[in-house]
């Protein structure tokens, strides 16, 4: 029965959809005095970093490009809707308990849409983890409902008096250990697993990842101050928070680079480069406005970069082989590991550095809510995020997991697009033993040499439908 009612989730989209724009019509309004230069800038570079560097980072699966470009533009768009509707759910408790403010409508800014894309950024990390294993309704239902624990435990958090201005804990650590429990509950066993021997990547799709690496490196100084733009009314945290972030992620770039080369006998692993470079990004989030000296960025950066090479190499084939935790992109090295690293960091951090006040002419403005206290804040919410993330990855894994997983005539999802994309006629990645083999090919003379040895079908087949490969030899690569 359950299934039966969530079989036809994907079309109730729609239907949220209807319901958003109605709750747009009854609760919202504009903030007339909001911020628009600053802002809008900071938006177009978070969007560069979800729509396009996310999507093409997991764009690596050589026959899943569209899944993964495709599935990040819808399950961002509307997580990035439900995420600006249960941040302000959360918030009118606080609000309308203290100031009766229920009856007024919401005022929203350009900051109500970085949040959103925080939200969106939150289930694209876990998309990382499970990508391959769920139907794009399954994915839809499960970003939805990602979002409300996202933003519950944000509130928690907040309540907490954790400080997180870049999202180490309360975005990447959370992302990545839901979509890590999730994974756990939406992957088969070894001897049940369906299309899982395309789970790998090709020199063009590598290519076009590792594009989306450069991308994201280069924008995610703005994606880790945005939210210091607003809330401070001097320029000095935002330039400390670029500073920061820049330097640790040279510093991670520089490490990847050396101990990927390091540990894959003398020549780099374009796994390592595209995703341990970015790391330093990730584990300086919460500490990149506090006054951590440039030398303190620079440390963190690279511990970040080492750990997240030494991850990809060994700790993801032990969690894959001996636990059953087949991480797709590897979300526990990128995101995972070095969040919880930012969240100790901060913890570090502001039980080392002074509680600076403000003053009228003192750019130093580093004040601790929790005073002394504050360490422990930072622990407790580093805990709870943990607690909230695995718990509720688990719960909303299991109810995807009831859907039917291909909605149609296939039992399985696999690595490959035929199942939910139409697929060019020509193109050669794809072999008559994929989802749909009644699809007819006719591979161009250039791609034939490359695809001779993965093509399943019966030598006369072959020849009939390539004739071109009949008493000619293998093309020269073009010099």
């Amino acid at each position: 029965m359950v299934s039966f009612v969530l079989s036809d989730v994907f079309a109730s989209f729609a239907t949220f959809q209807l319901v958003f724009i109605v709750l747009l019509g009854v609760t919202c309004t504009y903030e007339e005095n909001g911020e628009t230069g600053f802002g809008f800038q900071m938006y177009k570079d978070i969007s560069i970093m979800i729509f396009v560097g996310f999507g093409y980072l997991m764009s690596f699966l050589r026959k899943a490009g569209f899944t993964a470009i495709g599935l990040t533009f819808l399950v961002s768009a509307v997580t990035i809707e439900s995420t600006i509707v249960f941040t302000h759910l959360f918030n009118n408790f606080d609000r309308g308990e203290r100031e009766g403010l229920w009856h007024k409508k919401v005022e929203l800014s350009v900051l109500d849409l970085i949040y959103g894309l925080f939200g969106a950024a939150t289930v694209m990390i876990s998309f990382g983890a499970v990508i391959g294993k769920v139907s794009p309704s399954q994915m839809l239902l499960l970003g939805v409902l990602e979002t409300f624990f996202y933003c519950l435990n944000g509130y928690v958090f907040g309540h907490l008096k954790a400080v997180d201005v870049g999202g180490s804990i309360l975005i990447h650590t959370f992302g990545a250990f839901f979509g890590l429990a999730a994974t756990l509950v939406l992957t088969p066993p070894p001897n049940e697993r369906k299309g899982y021997e395309d789970a790998c990547s090709s020199y063009t799709s590598d290519m076009f990842s590792l594009l989306a690496t450069v991308f994201l490196w280069i924008y995610w100084p703005s994606f880790n101050a945005s939210q210091l733009g607003f809330t401070v009314s001097t320029a000095p945290p935002v330039n400390r928070a670029i500073l920061n972030t820049v330097l640790s992620l040279l510093s991670s770039c520089i490490t990847s680079f050396f101990f990927s080369r390091h540990l894959s006998k003398g020549k780099f692993d374009a796994v390592h480069i595209q995703n341990a470079t970015l790391a330093g990004g990730v584990a300086i989030g919460t500490t990149c406005g506090m006054y951590i000296e440039p030398v303190g960025a620079a440390i963190i950066g690279a511990a970040a970069g080492i750990v997240s090479v030494v991850g990809f190499t060994y700790f993801l084939p032990y969690l894959n082989n001996n636990y059953n935790i087949h991480d797709t992109c590897g979300v526990c090295h990128l995101h995972g590991i070095p969040g919880v690293m930012g969240g100790v960091a901060s913890i570090i951090a502001v039980a080392v550095t002074k509680n600076y006040t403000w003053d009228n002419n003192n750019i130093k403005m580093q004040a601790w809510e929790g005073g002394e206290f504050q360490p422990l804040y930072q622990a407790y919410g580093l805990g709870v995020t943990l607690v909230i993330a695995m718990v509720s990855g688990l719960l909303c894994g299991k109810l995807v997991s009831l859907l039917p997983v291909a909605e149609g005539d296939l039992d399985f999802v696999g690595y490959t697009d035929e199942v939910f994309w139409h697929i060019p006629e020509t193109d050669p990645v794809f072999s008559t033993t994929d989802a749909k083999p009644s699809v007819e090919r006719k591979m161009p003379r250039r791609s034939t040499w490359a695809i001779r040895k993965t093509m399943s079908v019966q030598s006369d087949e072959l020849n009939e439908r390539t004739p071109i490969l009949q008493n000619s030899p293998l093309p020269t690569p073009i010099q």
